[in-house]
């Protein structure tokens, strides 16, 4: 029981979902990640070499808004994340021409720096968000496994909690996406922007009240048990924005 209030808890009071125009998805859902893994000692190098390749996509026009994260906690310490979102399927054949351009430019200033990069593609949740217009200086990104055969009942409780969320008003912010390719599947992330690290404490009510005011009780267990049942790990990581290393981002 304990196990999946917390679980369900996190789902509220951290939620991640990469903020601004790029999150609530104006043009489509879809969005990349590179996930670069930096060179023990070699952060102070990564950046000066980023900067400079982020310049030159500046310089070339590069057509997609590109923002670099770097994350603060959790397993993943020296990795930088660079992500672009609000795509449709289709825009990733009109942008190959300059994605192999700025893949010799980056393997040449870049890649020397980096213990490895990974990608992944997923899909972001216009129904179940509310989020900020405007980026936030850092974001609590929790991912959940979910089990096989159980995406669908995870998405039920997402269903569920947004519906909460918006019958009781609450305050707290929050988004969610699922890998779509690349990597581990049966992935649901889940985004809260937090501004500041103060943005961590818990919200006023707390999910779980928020939810029992919702639902009463009796099924707000009964939510959280059904979420339990569909997870079988979860992790967590804060991450900051860095605009001096992104492109086109907002503020």
């Amino acid at each position: 029981m304990f196990r999946t209030k917390t679980i369900i808890a996190a789902v509220a009071g951290a939620m991640f979902a990469f903020g601004g125009q790029e999150a609530v998805a104006q043009d489509g859902n879809i969005a990349v990640t590179y996930q670069a893994k930096v060179k023990s000692g070699m952060v102070a190098q990564f950046e000066t070499a980023i900067a400079a390749h982020v310049q030159w996509r500046r310089d070339n026009n590069d057509p997609w808004t590109w923002n670099t994260y770097q994350v603060m906690t959790g397993n993943n310490i020296n990795e930088f994340r660079f992500r672009s979102g609000s795509h449709q399927w289709a825009d990733f054949d009109q942008y190959s021409a300059f994605l192999a351009e700025g893949a010799v430019h980056f393997n040449e200033t870049v890649a020397p720096y980096l213990e490895s990069i990974t990608s992944n593609i997923t899909e972001w949740d216009t129904t179940h968000v509310n989020m900020p217009e405007d980026q936030q200086s850092l974001y609590n990104v929790i991912t959940f496994h979910i089990a096989p055969g159980q995406m669908g009942t995870a998405m039920e409780v997402v269903a569920k909690f947004h519906e909460a969320a918006t019958k009781t008003s609450w305050s707290g912010q929050y988004g969610f996406e699922t890998v779509a390719n690349g990597g581990w599947g049966n992935k649901l992330r889940v985004v809260i922007p937090i501004g500041n690290w103060a943005g961590m404490a818990e919200p006023d009510p707390s999910m779980e009240m928020m939810m029992v005011q919702a639902f009463g009780q009796e099924e707000a267990m009964a939510i959280f048990e059904k979420m339990g049942t569909a997870i079988t790990a979860e992790e967590s990581e804060v991450v900051m924005h860095r605009p001096d290393l992104s492109v086109n981002s907002t503020t």
